[in-house]
């Protein structure tokens, strides 16, 4: 749908913006949080043409649909007001991410300032050591 939109764009603008709307209020209805990223580009593009076109009424109209609609979408909203406000999403490098996500994974960890005290849930005894002696070992 989307080469149809962008070739529609070039001949037809307030069917283009249709089109776009279309395609963003379908990923919004469905509810596939997902897929978000796609529904916010559709938007940016019927924002784009809309402005391009002077059709402030139709973008205003979308803009009021969403938030009358959707405005409980939390990992929506934030970043659809930032393309209300023009900002750009922030596209952080991969290497970004990676240390973002190694970051947080170390925070999960537990250490021994915010271990709770309570006895662990598993009663057995643990296994064998590698370095023990072959007839003390206790089996599991």
């Amino acid at each position: 749908m989307e080469p149809a939109a962008e070739g529609l764009a070039k001949l037809d603008i307030p069917a283009a913006v249709k089109l776009y709307r279309a395609l963003g209020f379908r990923i919004l209805t469905s509810k596939k949080s997902k897929y978000y990223n796609a529904a916010l580009s559709h938007f940016r593009h019927a924002r784009d043409l809309c402005r391009q076109a002077h059709l402030d009424a139709e973008w205003h109209a979308v803009v009021d649909r969403i938030y009358a609609e959707h405005s409980r979408k939390h990992g929506f909203m934030p970043r659809f007001e930032r393309l209300l406000a023009h900002k750009k999403e922030p596209n952080p490098s991969f290497a970004e991410k990676a240390r973002a996500r190694w970051q947080q994974q170390v925070s999960d960890r537990p250490d021994d300032s915010t271990w709770s005290g309570r006895a662990d849930s598993n009663r057995r005894l643990p296994g064998p050591k590698p370095d023990a002696l072959p007839d003390c070992a206790t089996p599991r």
